[in-house]
């Protein structure tokens, strides 16, 4: 059992490939040229929603890094805070005792270092000198950067001359010529 009082990791896999696959978890069965028109379908439907998700901020920051923003803010209020040197600050709670570096951003809890979200402790330094917290998030949840990212083209594949698999498993050019392929044997 870990002897941390709060988690020092974030959301985890085994390996990329299990990520990846439950991602495609459908898509996954199919030939690499059905795959992959798949994949840009998806992954094209998914920017142009988070697009239009983003034109409906309030902030500078999306709703959902807001809601744990508010979390962390509410949970740090009642920790008490010490100045050290310049951007250094000790905060604790109870038998607690971390470091927030807020030039820096780092909290020896390491969930700041993780999320790229101030922590509970490094709001409570945030409130305790009176800065917006939400300038402290990485530029990365910040409108203009996801702005900058879903602003981009997304082009698709050309398929027009990809050959098909017909139903007898061969491989067929347009032409209906039969191109020899090596199968990999199915797992699992």
């Amino acid at each position: 059992m870990s002897k941390f009082t709060k988690k020092r990791w974030d959301k985890m896999t085994p390996n990329l490939v299990e990520s990846f696959n439950a991602w495609l978890k459908n898509e996954h069965h199919h030939s690499i040229c059905t795959f992959m028109m798949e994949h840009i379908i998806k992954l094209g439907g998914m920017l142009i929603k988070h697009k239009e998700e983003s034109k409906h901020w309030k902030g500078s920051i999306g709703p959902k890094i807001e809601e744990k923003l508010m979390k962390n803010i509410i949970k740090g209020e009642g920790y008490a805070v010490s100045p050290f040197m310049s951007s250094r600050f000790g905060v604790s709670i109870k038998r607690v005792f971390v470091i927030v570096d807020l030039i820096n951003r780092t909290c020896t809890c390491k969930a700041w270092q993780m999320s790229k979200i101030p922590c509970d402790y490094s709001c409570a330094v945030m409130q305790f000198i009176r800065q917006n917290v939400a300038n402290f998030v990485d530029k990365w949840f910040v409108f203009s950067k996801q702005n900058f990212i879903y602003n981009g083209e997304f082009c698709g594949i050309e398929s027009h001359d990809l050959p098909t698999i017909s139903n007898d498993s061969l491989v067929r050019t347009l032409t209906g010529d039969i191109v020899f392929s090596l199968k990999p044997p199915r797992t699992k």
